[in-house]
């Protein structure tokens, strides 16, 4: 049996019901018995840094694979403006040093990327196959690049 952790997640909702999953909310954690669980999916996301590592430690970390994002290379490049991928990054980094996993997700819905550019696509069916395969790299980048059909305008 597996669990995922952020039931009211628009991406968890995307994947409708799995088999053999269990779906909590991260308020649920205390009443849950996360033993009984092999792998636990955690979808759940919060910008406030040490609320999140407080929530984080009471999980078996090392049966934790950490939903995460492509945002995160960014931070490799030069230093973000953006908290979200700042904070995506330091959750990576709690979960890798105690023995975790991370998953890297691309866009879903790419209505409002312009056109001509390339850009991390991640799709449903992508993900509902890496939830129910049965291993894990340490890190996962689970995306396809693709170009979006047509010419880049730049507008200023």
């Amino acid at each position: 049996m597996r669990l995922i952790i952020g039931k009211n997640s628009k991406l968890v909702r995307l994947l409708g019901s799995i088999s053999n999953f269990s779906y909590i909310s991260h308020k649920e954690v205390n009443n849950c018995e996360l033993r009984k669980y092999s792998k636990i999916f955690i979808f759940s996301h919060s910008s406030k840094s040490e609320e999140y590592i407080n929530f984080l430690n009471k999980l078996p970390i090392k049966k934790v694979i950490f939903i995460s994002t492509t945002a995160v290379l960014a931070n490799f490049f030069r230093k973000q403006p953006f908290l979200y991928p700042k904070n995506k990054e330091t959750y990576e980094k709690f979960i890798l040093n105690n023995g975790g996993k991370v998953v890297r997700l691309g866009i879903f819905d790419d209505d409002w990327v312009p056109l001509g550019l390339r850009y991390p696509k991640t799709t449903i069916n992508q993900l509902i196959n890496f939830v129910s395969q049965e291993n894990f790299k340490k890190v996962e980048n689970l995306y396809n690049l693709k170009r979006k059909d047509g010419k880049y305008k730049k507008t200023m």
